[in-house]
């Protein structure tokens, strides 16, 4: 027999881990699983507490292939952080050169440009490849499953609105609308009300 466990998180949070998770290789609930696991194996926390780290599976680091056109990173002059916070100049880095690919050419390489936000940076390739992942979705109008910090979101709305043509912005909205169902049944917490709301200001 098997139990359900229903967490309630913080979205920020979950955004972080899902990230770090996804470096390594697992999801959110093989991890809980883990956990569990090696609670009743131990019979204490402790393992929380050790300095031990996990290896980042080998194939989600090799397929990285510079095929985007040029992208000069020196000129997105940040510096670099080394922590899993994701700042206000990672968001805003992350999003030009996201905007510089587009104008060039549509189709993104979320792999590479995480790469070279994690360089340039120090924020984890995860966060940023799920940040050019949700952008990506975004331009394309269709749904997303990931999550993002709700104020980067609502930043890069804006920047939407005010950086590109109206039918980005209106793919933008679309893909927003379709993801909501998909974040109310999925997310605890209040993440797809105030998505709803955001983009309510758009409509």
């Amino acid at each position: 027999m098997s139990k359900f466990l229903n967490l309630q998180i913080d979205d920020e949070v979950m955004t972080i881990a899902e990230s770090i998770l996804d470096d390594i290789g697992i999801d959110s609930q093989t991890f809980v699983k883990m956990c569990f696991k090696k609670l009743n194996k131990e019979q204490s926390i402790s393992f929380l507490t050790s300095t031990g780290t996990a290896t980042i599976k080998q194939d989600k680091v090799e397929q990285i292939t510079p095929t985007t056109p040029n992208i000069d990173s020196a000129a997105f002059n940040y510096p670099i952080r080394t922590k899993n916070v994701i700042t206000a100049e990672m968001r805003d880095y992350i999003w030009n050169i996201f905007k510089t690919q587009y104008n060039a050419h549509p189709k993104i390489d979320c792999t590479y440009l995480s790469k070279l936000a994690h360089n340039k940076t120090g924020i984890t390739q995860g966060s940023a490849y799920i940040y050019f992942l949700i952008l990506d979705n975004l331009m394309a109008g269709v749904p997303n499953t990931r999550t993002m910090k709700f104020d980067d979101l609502v930043v890069y709305l804006r920047y939407i609105s005010e950086q590109l043509p109206k039918v980005c912005l209106d793919n933008a909205v679309k893909s927003l609308s379709e993801s909501i169902p998909y974040w109310k049944k999925t997310l605890q917490g209040h993440f797809y009300k105030k998505v709803s709301d955001l983009i309510s200001q758009y409509n």
